[in-house]
């Protein structure tokens, strides 16, 4: 736990009460978890877990997992991006699949390559630009709840919607499986997904909520 880093402001995973910090570290690496003042729980316990209980508190849709990975975390955006370029990927994949993969056969899937190809292109733009477009909505919609804009909360935002749209990358076993063209397993890929995406942005609401009436 000596690599451990964290925001300089804190919030509690169970309420989402502000905290200055979830640990404090003494002489010798002894660190000592710390106590949130408004619940008496642990004010982050998902800095003693590793990364394997991390990723399945994010699949059994703990908002406690969220709310320490997106915001008390410290992250340079690195390790977000590469997995924001994977996911732009699987959905462009997915929906090039649906809208192409039955309209041509295999003996004229040479002839239409380069056509094809290009509608991929087509597919990882439009992607591109729905996952910005929901981006930029999703901050208006909390620029309107609170009033207070800021840079810092629109990559807060994009890091959440990163995070908790882990589900796209089911369109890789899909590939494997020949599931592209599955109503049903496409329909329990995109219901996991909303599902994680709500899970996360309500964690973060929560956190936002619990934020303005600290400063009241």
């Amino acid at each position: 736990m000596s690599t451990i880093q964290f925001r300089n402001s804190s919030c509690c995973v169970e309420c989402g009460a502000k905290a200055k910090e979830p640990f404090k570290k003494f002489d010798g690496n002894v660190i000592k978890m710390t106590y949130c003042d408004e619940c008496g729980e642990l004010v982050d316990k998902y800095f003693e877990y590793d990364t394997v209980l991390k990723i399945l508190s994010l699949l059994l849709h703990k908002p406690q997992g969220y709310k320490h990975i997106v915001l008390n975390s410290r992250s340079t955006g690195e390790h977000e991006w590469k997995l924001l370029l994977v996911l732009v990927l699987c959905d462009a994949y997915q929906r090039w699949a649906i809208l192409y993969a039955k309209e041509y056969s295999k003996e004229t899937e040479m002839i239409f390559y380069a056509a094809l190809e290009m509608n991929f292109y087509y597919c990882f733009v439009y992607a591109m630009f729905k996952w910005f477009i929901l981006n930029i909505i999703l901050s208006a919609t909390l620029f309107l709840y609170d009033g207070k804009p800021c840079l810092d909360r629109l990559t807060t935002i994009m890091r959440c919607m990163i995070i908790s749209s882990f589900a796209k990358l089911f369109a890789i076993p899909a590939l494997i499986w020949a599931q592209t063209q599955s109503t049903n397993y496409l329909a329990l890929t995109y219901l996991f997904l909303l599902t994680s995406n709500i899970t996360a942005l309500k964690a973060l609401i929560c956190e936002q909520v619990s934020s303005m009436f600290n400063n009241l």
